[in-house]
């Protein structure tokens, strides 16, 4: 009975875990307006917090959407609030996207992933979601 237990407690656990949606937008955490009226969207996928930290855990996980409100809505991933963040940086016509993690050994981040789009060319695309 005791392996049944643990068992199904793997298997809520997994299909918990696996059930998120990291592009999900209902719990909006805040807006900031970022230059050329475009928008980047903060939104709380799924919280586990200060329990999760001390852990070993990611924290809260967040997801960034970039938008212009009007012609199109781009979703730019997830980060937690402990170990990775996503920079958003307008240069001309041109918007830079660093994802970044903290390494394990230090507290300086690097550059996962870095993206560059043409604003004429997303507001072009009239993909709004």
């Amino acid at each position: 009975m005791k392996k049944f237990k643990i068992t199904f407690k793997i298997l809520i656990l997994t299909f918990s875990v696996s059930c998120q949606n990291e592009k999900r937008r209902e719990k909006h955490v805040g807006s900031d307006i970022i230059c050329n009226n475009l928008y980047v969207e903060k939104f709380r996928v799924s919280g586990d917090g200060k329990f999760g930290t001390n852990f070993g855990g990611k924290g809260d996980l967040y997801s960034k959407w970039l938008t212009d409100s009007t012609n199109f809505r781009m979703f730019l991933g997830t980060f937690d609030d402990v170990w990775s963040l996503i920079e958003i940086e307008c240069q001309g016509d041109n918007v830079f996207i660093k994802k970044l993690a903290e390494q394990k050994t230090d507290t300086v981040y690097k550059v996962i992933n870095e993206k560059r789009y043409n604003i004429g060319n997303l507001k072009k695309q009239n993909n709004y979601k």
